[in-house]
């Protein structure tokens, strides 16, 4: 039995969807893929920490060597590692199967994150709006801060 498949999409800059892209977009109902070339795309499927961290670095160079400045191939390094490893410390909690894509999609001059696993529902966005009066600036200091970053964010929670 599948679980839930949660989906969030950071945008660094805009991004305009095209075309599907390929089987795993059709499959895990998704809107429209992207629809680019192989060279302009980075996709990993970390099973440790250490691997997205690794994913991280490659996503850092894949931006620069993409046209994005450091500050913006920074920000996507970051928001990548933080993400994922928020979702292997608190998503994959019980012993089942977990599965995590990540992956960067540079397109129309523009940069996408987008983060793919299959752990319990956890929608950053609403998450966001529930912690917005804690004072104490150190809470959930990770997502405040890829919230801060991004441009745009999407949560969508598929095959419930």
């Amino acid at each position: 039995m599948f679980g839930m498949l949660p989906v969030m999409i950071l945008m660094i800059n805009k991004l305009q969807k095209s075309n599907p892209s390929g089987m795993s977009d059709v499959l895990l109902m998704l809107p429209n893929g992207y629809g680019v070339s192989k060279e302009d795309e980075l996709t990993a499927s970390p099973r440790s920490l250490q691997q997205v961290i690794t994913f991280s670095k490659d996503a850092y160079d894949f931006c620069l060597k993409h046209g994005a400045g450091k500050k913006e191939a920074y920000y996507i390094s970051l928001a990548a590692e933080e993400m994922a490893s928020n979702i292997f410390k608190h998503g994959f909690t019980d012993r089942g199967h977990h599965t995590m894509e990540l992956r960067v999609i540079h397109t129309n001059n523009a940069l996408c994150l987008r983060i793919r696993d299959n752990s319990h529902i956890f929608d950053p966005i609403k998450k966001m709006a529930a912690v917005a009066g804690i004072d104490d600036p150190s809470r959930y200091i990770g997502i405040r801060m890829v919230m801060k970053l991004a441009d745009e964010i999407t949560y969508t929670p598929t095959l419930n």
